[in-house]
């Protein structure tokens, strides 16, 4: 009998010390990130635009642009805000059609999260419309992702 005892003390031991020395790997967590691409009340003359760069690389995981903005000049205190591909902005901006990955309409106040793809977008804050008054909007804007840990 003390032979079978020792015999699984000794297995027991062994079980244990295998739990013990087995380590389930950690899940890993993303870390987040928020990035500022605009705080600021920036002017918009009449006839242009003003616009904001941002670089998306593939180590950012859900990269997404949120963001407020809220104009303020001439008539109807409006301005039109758009996000898009870099080769959309290129044809934006030599007057052919695109279709922006966000288009505020023309507007006084909006707000907006997109997401975003890997490469180069654009952030554009455009009062082409207005022959006359300069705008002046008031816009924060935050370029949001995860990275691996």
């Amino acid at each position: 009998m003390k032979r079978v005892r020792i015999g699984a003390v000794t297995l027991l031991a062994a079980a244990l010390s295998l739990v013990a020395c087995h380590h389930e790997p950690q899940p890993t967590v993303p870390t987040p990130h928020s990035d500022l691409v605009a705080n600021a009340t920036i002017n918009v003359p009449a006839s242009s635009w003003r616009y904001y760069t941002i670089a998306v690389t593939s180590a950012m995981l859900s990269p997404h642009l949120e963001g407020t903005f809220t104009a303020s000049g001439g008539s109807g205190n409006d301005i039109k805000v758009l996000v898009m591909t870099e080769a959309d902005y290129v044809n934006w901006s030599n007057g052919h059609a695109v279709y922006p990955e966000y288009s505020s309409g023309q507007v006084t106040t909006g707000s907006f999260n997109v997401s975003l793809s890997t490469g180069t977008h654009y952030l554009v804050y455009d009062n082409s419309f207005s022959s006359v008054s300069s705008k002046d909007v008031t816009t924060t804007v935050h370029l949001k992702y995860d990275t691996e840990p």
